[in-house]
């Protein structure tokens, strides 16, 4: 995908904080991308947890590869980011 840079160092703080877009199957990194008003995609492909169940009410999950891209190729988008984090005002 263009546009996407994989992070590859450690950080003092959460990288979550620096992501345009987490996408991921864990469970609290989702959770911290959501409380940080992140776009999220999750591949949970587990019986999701009672605050997963919840928390996909707002974000996309899929366990399918082409449509988990998808999902992250919209969020790229800069108006589909913002709108986002606007959404969860």
């Amino acid at each position: 995908m263009e546009k996407v840079n994989v992070i590859d160092s450690s950080f003092h703080d959460s990288p979550v904080a620096h992501a345009d877009v987490a996408l991921g199957a864990a469970e609290t990194m989702l959770m911290e991308a959501f409380v940080l008003g992140k776009p999220a995609v999750s591949a949970i492909y587990w019986e999701p947890s009672k605050p997963v169940v919840e928390l996909h009410r707002y974000i996309p999950h899929s366990i399918d590869p082409p449509q988990i891209a998808r999902y992250v190729d919209a969020y790229l988008n800069e108006g589909a980011s913002k709108e986002f984090s606007e959404g969860l005002r």
